[in-house]
């Protein structure tokens, strides 16, 4: 699913604008990247997030967070030996 389509779906479900939706995610994640309290665990997860600029879009964040819920999923249903 790509982004843009992610941000209308949950516009359509709050009942508010995708552009809307896009600009509190993007201030979610500066919040996030702005904090100077966090654990050295948490930074370096946040630092190993792909992104351009000085703290990664909305369209470099979700992708990554995605990818990394999947493989953690992954992790969970592998038996243990």
């Amino acid at each position: 699913m790509y982004i843009d389509d992610i941000l209308k779906e949950i516009a359509r479900k709050d009942k508010v604008s995708p552009e809307y939706v896009r600009e509190q995610m993007q201030l979610a994640i500066l919040d996030i990247y702005s904090k100077q309290d966090q654990s050295p665990l948490i930074r370096s997860m946040l630092d190993n997030i792909p992104h351009k600029g000085e703290i990664p879009t909305v369209e470099e964040f979700i992708p990554y967070l995605a990818s990394f819920v999947a493989h953690l999923r992954e992790q969970d249903t592998k038996p243990i030996h």
